[in-house]
């Protein structure tokens, strides 16, 4: 017999109990021998082998197993001389009788707690997938929330141009989507500007303008570049220095569109550990989608500032005049109008080339702005003529400015290469006072105005009598 075999048997304690049982009988035959001989050799024998059975039996069987054949034994063994043989068996039967029905219900026990463990086992485990299902439940149903509140904040936002009111929504709906922290805070990159400027918030509780700690959080989330979760600002070496800091946990992220920074969407909290990676992951998607709604509404802006700008001197084009014009001939607005016209324009060019004469365009421009009321309407016409919109009809009024614009810009002069350079205007003046004209006739009006001002030597202006 190998020793894994041996190690094995003795394992089971189905050979152990058929070992034991082999033992006992091996005792009661002896003390039979004993009895039937009376030797004492016999007797000594069979205390041995009791007391051998009684220790070994006591470290691997059932210990009621072994009180029941112990007790039986020593009936049998101390009074084995009163008793027959026929008596003995039947004492050996009742003891066998009895071992069997005690491991029966033993065994039937132990089936049944083994299944009980099972089940229990089972339970716990269904138990606990079905809590597990419901957090997953009540995170998809969050996420479902969040979706919903995000496509109403699209469809709330979507084709508004008011960069202010973009900005408001953002942060209303943010405080919805992630309603964990204790305010919002939307700062932007104006333009020509080195530092982000607090431009909307919303705020639940209390006060949480700590600058300090604010500023070092808007550094850290331009310095990563992306969505950053604080978890707590106190323990972080690089934010939170001071323990009297109210913001404790915070998460960000930076509004940016083609490579452009335009600002930060940041949640502070006052509690430690506020935020989760899903509240991150979700504010860089709002963070990206502000960043393209704000870029747009700027490029819109933009668009429409070039479109009625004249993109040299600044001043109202030619397209967006004729249009206010218009409106006001329909409406029947008196107004009086003076078209300007620098003197022997082209002589700057050809003499300093055309970026000075872009450069005369500009001063003369900006004195024009300096000279004439304010409300007025200044548009550059075309080349080097502007055309200025007086709100009063007074042909006086509309004179002595003419007059006083062809003093300021005879009596400016800038330098080029330490050439100093003087210019003239001339001024033809048309006024309206509510006739049935259109745009081309006022316009032509001031024109032949200012033919006539050329004629009598520049430097000078005319009124024109049609009107």
């Amino acid at each position: 017999m190998s020793l894994l075999r041996s190690q094995r048997m003795f394992s089971d304690p189905f050979y152990l109990q058929g070992i034991f049982f082999i033992l006992y009988c091996c005792i009661l035959l002896v003390s039979f021998c004993a009895h039937a001989l009376v030797e004492p050799i016999w007797l000594r024998s069979s205390n041995v082998l009791f007391f051998i059975y009684f220790v070994v039996a006591w470290m691997y069987i059932d210990p009621v197993l072994i009180w029941t054949f112990a007790v039986s034994s020593i009936i049998y063994y101390l009074f084995i001389p009163g008793i027959s043989f026929v008596a003995g068996i039947f004492l050996f039967a009742l003891t066998l009788l009895f071992t069997f029905l005690y491991d029966m219900r033993k065994r039937s026990l132990t089936m049944f707690e083994e299944r009980t463990t099972r089940l229990r086992r089972k339970i716990r485990d269904l138990w606990l997938k079905i809590e597990s299902q419901t957090i997953q439940i009540e995170r998809i149903n969050g996420k479902i929330q969040q979706v919903g509140l995000f496509k109403k904040m699209s469809e709330a936002i979507i084709g508004k141009l008011d960069e202010q009111q973009i900005c408001e929504h953002i942060v209303s709906y943010t405080d919805r989507i992630i309603s964990r922290g204790d305010a919002i805070q939307l700062f932007l990159l104006e333009p020509n500007m080195q530092h982000l400027t607090l431009h909307t918030q919303h705020v639940r509780t209390g006060d949480l303008n700590d600058e300090d700690t604010s500023d070092s959080l808007n550094s850290l989330i331009l310095k990563q570049n992306r969505s950053t979760r604080v978890i707590d600002t106190v323990d972080d070496g690089h934010i939170g220095e001071s323990s009297g800091c109210k913001i404790r946990s915070s998460v960000g992220a930076p509004l940016i569109t083609a490579d452009r920074l335009l600002g930060v969407i940041r949640i502070d909290s006052r509690c430690r550990a506020t935020f989760t990676l899903s509240d991150q992951r979700i504010l860089s998607d709002i963070s990206n989608f502000a960043a393209l709604l704000i870029s747009n509404v700027r490029l819109y802006r933009l668009t429409r500032y070039l479109a009625v700008t004249d993109g040299l001197t600044g001043l109202v084009t030619h397209n967006s005049l004729r249009q206010q014009l218009e409106s006001r001939i329909e409406d029947s607005q008196a107004f009086s109008l003076l078209f300007i016209d620098i003197d022997d324009f082209k002589r700057v060019n050809d003499t300093f080339g055309h970026i000075i004469g872009d450069q005369t365009l500009i001063h003369i421009a900006h004195i024009i702005s300096e000279t004439v009321p304010q409300g007025s309407i200044i548009s550059r016409y075309g080349g080097e003529e502007f055309v200025v919109v007086l709100q009063s009809p007074s042909r006086a009024e509309a004179s002595s400015v003419a007059a006083q614009v062809c003093r300021s810009v005879a009596g400016s002069m800038f330098s080029v290469r330490r050439t100093p350079i003087t210019v003239t205007v001339s001024v033809g003046v048309a006024v309206y006072e509510g006739q049935k004209i259109v745009y081309d006739d006022i316009i032509r009006a001031a024109d032949f105005a200012l033919y006539q001002a050329k004629e009598h030597g520049k430097n000078t202006y005319v009124v024109s009598n049609e009107y």
